[in-house]
C-alpha cells in the first residue's frame, strides 16, 4: 500500500468533490497548531510587560524574544532572583543583596576569563580566588625555588598579604607588587638561594599574576554601588597616572604593560552584568529610588544574559565536536 493510501486509510487525506482533488487535513491540523502555540506564546510574553532597570532604563517583552529568552526562562530567572533577594529588612540591605548577588553570578565567570587571558591553570586560579589559598600557592611557589622551608617565613608572608589587603582605594595590582617584593627579600634571605640562579621568570610571572586575581576577587566583596563606583574610580586613577608617565621608549612597554593589569575584575564579567551594574552605578550616583521589583529584574535579567551566553558556548562545542568528527 502506498503512502497516499495510507494516509487516506488513516483520515488524514480526504477527497473533496466540489475540489475535485484531495484534502490534507493534517497539514491543516498541524498549522493550527503552529498558529495556536504561536498564540500561547504571544501571549506569555505580553502577559511579562515592560521591565523597569536601573537608571530609567526598561526593557520590553519583545526584546526578550529577539534575545532568544523564553517565557519561562524568564520566569524561571525571576525565582531565583526571589530566592536571592527574600529577605531584608531596609532598602540598604536590598542593595546589599542585590550588589552580592551580581557579583557572585559573574565573578566564577571571570576568574575562568582571567586564567585563559593571562595564561595560568585554572584550577591554580580557583585556589587563588579563595581567602586561604594565595598563601598555600605562595608556599609551594617557594619549595618549587628551592627555598628551604617555605612555612619559617608564615609571620612575614601573613603580614605583607594582610597590609596588602587593609591598602584603601588601591589597586590588586599594586598589592601584588608588595608580594613580589616579599618574594624577593625572601630569596636573598634563604641562606641557600643566596649564590643560586634568579628565581625562575616564568614561575614568577604566574604567582604574580595569581596575586593579582586574588587581590581582585578580594577587592569585589562589595555591599553597594556606591562601593562599585569608587572602585572603578581607583582604576581609573591609577591607570591616568601610569599614563602620564615617561612617553621614552624604555618605559612604554612597561607602561603598556601595567596599563594591560590596571583593571578590576568586574571587566571580565559577562557583558549582561556588566551593563546590570553600570546602571546600578548611574541610578544610585543620582540618588534615585530603589524598588524591589527594579532589583529583581536587574538579577533576573542577569541571570538570562548568562543563560544565554551558556546556550551559545554549548552550541559552538557542539559544533565543533561535529566538524572534528567528520573530519
Amino acid at each position: 500500500m502506498s503512502n497516499i493510501d495510507d494516509r487516506i486509510m488513516s483520515g488524514d487525506l480526504i477527497w473533496v468533490g466540489d475540489l475535485d482533488d484531495y484534502v490534507d487535513f493534517g497539514a491543516i491540523n498541524d498549522e493550527w497548531s503552529r498558529e495556536e502555540e504561536a498564540r500561547r506564546r504571544r501571549a506569555d510574553f505580553d502577559a511579562i510587560g515592560e521591565l523597569a532597570l536601573f537608571d530609567g532604563k526598561a526593557v520590553s517583552p519583545g526584546s526578550l524574544e529577539q534575545r532568544g529568552v523564553e517565557p519561562g526562562e524568564w520566569q524561571w530567572a525571576l525565582r531565583q532572583a526571589g530566592t536571592a533577594l527574600n529577605t531584608y529588612t531596609s532598602n540598604q540591605e536590598l542593595e546589599a543583596l542585590l550588589v552580592r548577588a551580581l557579583l557572585s553570578l559573574g565573578r566564577r565567570y571571570a576568574i575562568i576569563r582571567y586564567a585563559r587571558w593571562e595564561g595560568v591553570p585554572i584550577p591554580s586560579a580557583q585556589t587563588a580566588s579563595l581567602p586561604l589559598g594565595l598563601k598555600a600557592l605562595l608556599y609551594q611557589y617557594l619549595s618549587g625555588q628551592g627555598i628551604r622551608k617555605p612555612q619559617q617565613y608564615n609571620k612575614q608572608i601573613e603580614d605583607v598579604l594582610q597590609a596588602a589587603a587593609s591598602l584603601k582605594g588601591d589597586t590588586a595590582y599594586r598589592r601584588a607588587g608588595m608580594v613580589q617584593s616579599l618574594l624577593h627579600e625572601i630569596a636573598r634571605r634563604d641562606a641557600e638561594h643566596a649564590t643560586a640562579q634568579p628565581l625562575d621568570r616564568e614561575a614568577t610571572r604566574l604567582i604574580l599574576s595569581l596575586s593579582r586575581l586574588h587581590f581582585s576577587v578580594a577587592e569585589i566583596q562589595l555591599n553597594s554601588f556606591t562601593a562599585l563606583s569608587e572602585l572603578s574610580a581607583a582604576y581609573s586613577k591609577a591607570r591616568k597616572a601610569e599614563e602620564t608617565l615617561s612617553h621614552s621608549t624604555s618605559r612604554r612597554l612597561i607602561r603598556n604593560w601595567r596599563l594591560r593589569h590596571l583593571r578590576p575584575l568586574t571587566e571580565l564579567f559577562p557583558i549582561a552584568i556588566r551593563y546590570g551594574l553600570e546602571r546600578g552605578i548611574s541610578h544610585f550616583g543620582l540618588n534615585k529610588e530603589l524598588t524591589r521589583e527594579t532589583a529583581l529584574n536587574e538579577l533576573a535579567l542577569a541571570h538570562c544574559g548568562v543563560l544565554l551566553m551558556r546556550r551559545t558556548a554549548y552550541r559552538y562545542a557542539a559544533e565543533r565536536t561535529l566538524r572534528t568528527s567528520r573530519e
